[in-house]
């Protein structure tokens, strides 16, 4: 009897099909900045089915995005806004999100997660470019 199984790949329907496996982190997205080296990179053993992220200031809009360059505050503006006291919900497949906010002081967020049980590295790599050439408009 074969004991090496094949694992779960990114097109894998029935894993979005069912309910995810919970994952929750609370942090702070620093202030803005047009370095990508200065986002808050969140990284999943798995790959999500579904996204909630809560912005927790008072003032202050949250950016996340795929990629680090895609939060930066001289970036492509390739990223999404959390207002204020506002929660958002995303059927997304991802692997990492990167969180800045998008003033000069630091926004406290909750992130929440429905992980699939497809491994993060059964993932392709989510960017902009390939080789340095654009490759994929809207990502990074």
């Amino acid at each position: 009897m074969a004991t090496n199984f094949t694992k779960s790949g990114a097109n894998n329907s029935p894993q979005y099909q069912m309910s995810g496996v919970p994952f929750i982190f609370n942090d702070d997205a620093p202030a803005l900045s047009s370095d990508p080296d200065d986002c808050l990179e969140v990284n999943f053993d798995y790959v999500t089915k579904n996204i909630f992220v809560e912005n927790l200031h008072i003032s202050n809009n949250l950016r996340f995005s795929f990629t680090a360059s895609g939060s930066i505050q001289n970036g492509p503006k390739n990223y999404i806004v959390v207002s204020p006291g506002e929660t958002v919900k995303y059927d997304f497949r991802c692997k990492s999100l990167f969180f800045m906010s998008s003033a000069g002081t630091v926004t406290p967020f909750t992130l929440v997660a429905g992980l699939t049980t497809i491994p993060a590295s059964n993932f392709p790599v989510l960017t902009g470019s390939i080789n340095g050439v654009s490759a994929f408009d809207g990502v990074g």
